[in-house]
């Protein structure tokens, strides 16, 4: 079954977004990040809620849209604020109307609990397009209900990160302890929490094997899994003096970080932690 899309037949350049970039779900909520059209920057984050069966776009930090499935026959979409119709300015693809939840970045790496979706940024946009200048990734907390935003600066953390970030390449649920998440960008791994009372994130680098070169990376479009198996963690981190796509896989006791083993070191896309135990790749040679 189709639950939503964000553009429609007769106007494919409503929103001026052309692909998914991640997706997640919880609480009869399914989430999806988008990423902007050839030549654009800026993505959305967007939702469908089974109970209401409506469709809500995040367009910008304070500004959503919806869309129910009955209204779906005229695409015919509303403030969720106002519930005024919305109308739409432009549509022929010079300009988009809405210039995303994070302006002109793409919100990447998802994951939703209790209510909030967590993640982070990516500065590149459709293929073709330059980031805008200036920006760098950060990591975001979105409170669905109240449908209001969080964002925080990892610079302001973590020391000698370089002074534009283009990706934080995952955000993740710590399995243990409720609340928990990490994240990573570069070759840092950090964990966080985050005050719903205050809005305010608290963030810890764990560990760290390398904070430049954060373009260097064959899966910067697939972004970077995290996975946790009997107490530890399993990651590919970047290290000093790697060639391009070059990586490091590890295995990181999550209690104690520093008693890290390296497993794997290979030029990979992505790589999976199997049921069994073995460690499978997808390897690449090139960006080519």
């Amino acid at each position: 079954k189709l639950l939503f899309e964000l553009n429609d037949a007769a106007n494919k350049n409503l929103f001026m977004q052309e692909r998914p970039y991640n997706i997640t779900a919880g609480e009869g909520l399914a989430f999806v990040t988008t990423n902007a059209q050839k030549g654009n920057i800026g993505g959305y984050l967007a939702w469908y809620d089974y109970d209401k069966q409506t469709t809500f776009v995040v367009v910008e930090s304070d500004k959503v849209l919806y869309l129910k499935d009955s209204d779906k026959a005229t695409n015919t979409w509303y403030d969720a604020k106002t519930d005024a119709p919305v109308v739409f300015t432009y549509t022929d693809g010079s300009e988009r109307n809405y210039k995303g939840p994070v302006a002109d970045q793409i919100p990447k790496a998802i994951v939703y609990q209790d209510g909030y979706v967590y993640g982070g940024t990516g500065i590149d946009g459709g293929s073709g397009a330059d980031p805008k200048e200036g920006a760098s990734a950060v990591l975001f907390a979105y409170d669905v209900a109240n449908m209001k935003q969080y964002t925080f600066d990892l610079h302001t953390v973590i020391e000698g990160l370089p002074e534009i970030i283009p990706n934080i390449r995952s955000v993740v649920a710590d399995p243990d302890v409720p609340g928990k998440f990490w994240g990573q960008v570069a070759g840092t791994l950090f964990s966080f929490t985050f005050d719903k009372a205050t809005g305010t994130f608290h963030v810890k680098e764990e560990l760290s094997f390398s904070k430049s070169d954060c373009y260097l990376y064959l899966n910067e479009w697939t972004g970077a899994p995290i996975y946790f198996k009997d107490g530890f963690i399993f990651a590919d981190l970047r290290e000093e003096g790697f060639t391009v796509g070059e990586q490091a896989i590890r295995m990181i006791c999550k209690d104690n970080p520093s008693e890290n083993y390296l497993l794997l070191k290979t030029n990979q896309r992505a790589f999976a932690l199997g049921e069994d135990n073995n460690i499978y790749v997808i390897e690449q040679e090139s960006q080519g």
